[in-house]
This record gives structure tokens, sequence and C-alpha cells, in this order.
């Protein structure tokens, strides 16, 4: 559905993910949203969110450490869910380096290190 290394407009992702009108917004903007079984992150790199939080997420070669969002620790429902690798659930990553543009597809996404702080760093 998505492929590495294209870029993508959340409006685009709806759209090929079939996300009805009611349900775009809000979770979506916020940085990782479950929908369907799967999770979606979307990682500022190097820059502040749309909120005006920076969480200091960076490449490390081809890790990506990131922050979920503030208040967050690992004993959350959500954080548990994303971070069960036997689930079965996939976790497509988006990035991007400057504001308001459009996100990269970096594929699937695994936690190979979690850091039990708040916010939770992955």
């Amino acid at each position: 559905m998505f492929t590495t290394g294209n870029t993508y407009t959340k409006k685009q992702i709806y759209a090929l993910l079939d996300v009805p009108d009611k349900k775009r917004g809000g979770i979506w903007d916020t940085g990782y949203v479950p929908y369907e079984g799967n999770f979606y992150l979307f990682v500022n790199i190097g820059i502040p969110g749309r909120t005006g939080h920076d969480y200091s997420n960076y490449w490390d070669g081809d890790n990506l450490h990131w922050v979920a969002k503030s208040g967050t620790h690992i004993g959350q429902p959500s954080i548990k869910r994303m971070l069960d690798n036997a689930s079965g659930r996939n976790i497509h990553v988006f990035t991007r380096i400057h504001d308001k543009d459009p996100f990269t597809y970096e594929g699937l996404g695994y936690a190979s290190k979690v850091h039990e702080t708040t916010p939770v760093k992955i």
C-alpha cells in the first residue's frame, strides 16, 4: 500500500486507508494512531510538532530514536499494544524534517529498545 521512500500527505494516507471522514484529524495529528489493527507513527525529525513540542527524535544510522507523547509511560495500553511485537500489528513509520511537508514512508518499524521514562523513549 505504501512505498518506502515515497512521500504522502495525511490526506493521501486517509484515502489509501479509506479512513472515514469522521475519523480523520484528531488523534491522527498527535504523533501516532492505532487504526484497523495497525499503528501509524508520524515523526518530526529535528523540528517541533504543530503543538510546539520538540521531542528530539533523530536517526542513528537505520535506527530511529523516537519519543512518545508527553506524559506517556510504559504501562499505558496504547504503548503496551504498540510494543507487543507478538501481536501481529504493523507499525508504519512516517517521518518529515520540515513542518507542513508531506511525510516520507520509512517502512515497518519495531521497538528494539525501550526506555521506561516519561515520556517513553523508543
